[in-house]
């Protein structure tokens, strides 16, 4: 059970780069704690085995994205990948009107996801209904923007005339290709982005992160080679692959423990005894007490520096982490 960071490339899924690592670790369990967009790259976590259970738990965190606006133009998907639906004019000034604008969008936000997201309505995601050619309402959320600033060119790379790079930090939730149409709205024109890129997410730094030459070079035991070749289906015939024991010997090095992933949230170090009732699926007064004590939502239970549960301050046990019961368990026997 464990986390692990990917950079994300370009013009895959976030379920592509799922699929990839179900094929070469064995490991069918495979989740996400947040889609990228298929045009974006960066941060994306996985999670393995029984990590998956622990995603909607995860402590809340910022993530921070980097993008470049291209004004003008409005795409139906407002992303490059969508065709243009919407040209106007833009402010000879575009560059001063937008640092003029971005304090309107520090703060608590209201926004209104994009028609071609994976948010559920009715049943449906949203993409469904744009693919189909059906309107439906599209609730509006409230989304937390930290930081908000102009970069002066983006990944090394300088802007090209009517674009804009922006460093944005935000809560979970935040549709950056609606943040950037409302932006141009604001300064009287429209946008759709060019490029997007996660830099941070759930408390992970894409410099942490693994990227696909690396997966491609612990699949073949060689970085001599195109990643893409490597790792397509047809790269399996021309490139053979390690065995998936040995492909997960090299990539445990590079994972993410469950215990730093919660690194953030509030913890109390358990007893013996303690772990004990907490393994079986029992909060005994003396772990409430110090819970409630916390004057927090969530607290984890620490045994041994690992991970043992999570517990509400209500005494409600969210989760037992299985493996560390287990081991607990195992110890009690040899005690005996």
């Amino acid at each position: 059970m464990f986390f692990l960071g990917v950079q994300k490339p370009k013009d895959w899924t976030s379920h592509d780069v799922v699929n990839l690592l179900r094929i070469l670790t064995g490991i069918r369990r495979i989740g996400h704690t947040g889609t990228l967009d298929p045009f974006a790259t960066g941060v994306l976590i996985l999670a393995f085995q029984d990590a998956t259970k622990l995603i909607a738990h995860l402590p809340s965190a910022k993530k921070r994205y980097q993008c470049i606006l291209q004004l003008g133009m409005l795409t139906e998907t407002a992303d490059r990948t969508g065709a243009t639906v919407q040209t106007k004019m833009v402010p000879s000034d575009y560059q001063h009107l937008i640092q003029q604008s971005l304090c309107d969008f520090i703060g608590d936000v209201e926004q209104t996801p994009p028609k071609y997201s994976a948010i559920k309505v009715n049943g449906r995601r949203l993409y469904e209904y744009a693919r189909a050619g059906q309107d439906v309402d599209i609730p509006s959320r409230i989304v937390n923007i930290d930081t908000l600033s102009i970069l002066s060119e983006f990944e090394g790379t300088s802007l090209c005339s009517n674009q804009v790079a922006l460093d944005i930090c935000c809560s979970k939730g935040t549709y950056v290709r609606s943040l950037g149409c409302e932006l141009a709205e604001q300064i009287g024109t429209v946008g759709y982005l060019e490029e997007l890129t996660r830099t941070s997410s759930d408390g992970v730094e894409l410099q942490d992160c693994i990227s696909m030459d690396d997966l491609a070079e612990m699949a073949i035991g060689s970085r001599s080679h195109d990643w893409q070749r490597v790792l397509s289906k047809e790269g399996r015939h021309e490139f053979p692959r390690c065995s998936r024991e040995v492909f997960l010997d090299r990539l445990m090095p590079h994972t993410i423990s469950v215990e730093h992933m919660f690194a953030a949230m509030p913890k109390i170090h358990l007893s013996d005894d303690e772990s004990l009732w907490l393994s079986r699926g029992r909060c005994v007064e003396s772990i409430l007490h110090r819970v409630q004590a916390l004057d927090v939502l969530v607290a984890q239970g620490m045994w041994q520096e690992h991970q043992l549960g999570l517990v509400t301050a209500d005494g409600s046990i969210l989760r037992v982490n299985p493996s560390i019961a287990s081991m607990r368990t195992a110890q009690l026997r040899q005690s005996k």
